[in-house]
């Protein structure tokens, strides 16, 4: 239960909503409890220092049920993993353990971002270096130790790479990455051209497959460098740092990109803890964000504020009666 500033209250029996005011009663049903990005901020106590080993980390992602957290940056061009013994509390991370050198083969450095999914076998990389994505599999689900390159294209040249063809996107520097959860879209985003780029596959996660690309214009902010999406694919969020905010956009169809339509944005709330955020990661199960970024070199959490959203309410006549006192009854 609680109470408004209007002095009217509201009951919560699990599934509906009851306002009490001074004439009146109404009862809602619960839509959706929704997180509220006017007042996302930084925490910073849940915070973890990535440096050492890397110094200018650019991605992060963690495990969905929040034990592990994965950071990859430029500096080692490698992905560590930390466990953590409380899941999404930072400050219980122990030692980091290290991936093997992920440029090999047509994968330069410069590793801007990458991409694990759900089943922890599969790893995207991307590379700004070589305008290249590569796809490795964890031999051992969530264990970085142990991986095996599978193959790379080429995002900005259909020339062969080890016998894959590549796509062309015009993006010069990209900067960030991710999936659909069934493995059929991969989306790019940089800030040469201010896109998020929608590349279908059509083999599920084999991104030699990869299809006709369209693209939506994101430049609400113009230094783009991280794109995820809400559950059902209806909401995406872009991180830059140009604006130091996060942005929303809401897609009438979803994981289409291109019926994408700006809503809002946070307040700038990044800088004052990190002065270049480069990754962002947001799980809207658990209601969890994390960002990172190559100034401090930390990673913080995200505060999520969340919001009510109610029906259209149905509501009846407080009929007036007596006062009755409960132990004179």
């Amino acid at each position: 239960a609680f109470a408004t500033d209007t002095k009217e209250f509201y009951v919560s029996d699990g599934t509906q909503f009851n306002k009490i005011g001074k004439d009146e009663l109404s009862q809602f049903s619960e839509i959706s409890v929704e997180s509220n990005i006017d007042t996302w901020h930084l925490s910073d106590t849940n915070r973890l220092d990535l440096n050492p080993p890397e110094n200018n980390p650019t991605g992060i992602i963690f495990k969905p049920d929040g034990t592990k957290v994965f950071i990859i940056g430029y500096s080692l061009n490698s992905v560590q993993t930390y466990d953590l013994s409380t899941a999404w509390d930072l400050t219980t991370a122990g030692s980091p353990t290290q991936s093997e050198y992920l440029a090999q083969s047509g994968l330069s450095t410069t590793q801007e971002d990458f991409f694990i999914d759900s089943s922890g076998t599969r790893m995207y990389v991307l590379s700004r270096g070589s305008d290249s994505v590569g796809q490795f599999t964890l031999n051992t689900a969530w264990d970085i130790s142990d991986i095996t390159f599978v193959q790379d294209v080429h995002m900005n040249s259909t020339s062969l790479s080890g016998g894959v063809a590549g796509f062309v996107t015009g993006e010069g520097n990209p900067m960030g990455m991710t999936f659909k959860p069934d493995g059929t879209i991969m989306y790019l985003i940089g800030y040469t051209t201010d896109d998020v780029f929608q590349i279908p596959l059509s083999t599920a996660w084999d991104i030699s497959t990869h299809g006709t690309i369209t693209s939506v214009d994101v430049s609400t902010e113009n230094t783009p460098n991280a794109v995820q999406f809400n559950n059902d694919g209806t909401v995406m969020y872009i991180m830059g740092y140009s604006a130091d905010a996060i942005h929303k956009y809401n897609l009438s169809t979803a994981w289409d990109v291109t019926t994408a339509s700006f809503v809002k944005r946070t307040t700038a709330f990044i800088r004052p803890l990190e002065g270049t955020g480069t990754g962002f990661y947001y799980n809207e199960t658990e209601q969890k964000a994390f960002v990172c970024g190559r100034s401090s070199d930390f990673a913080y959490e995200v505060i999520i504020s969340k919001a009510i959203r109610f029906s259209d309410p149905v509501s009846a006549e407080v009929i007036q009666g007596d006062k009755v006192i409960a132990n004179e009854l």
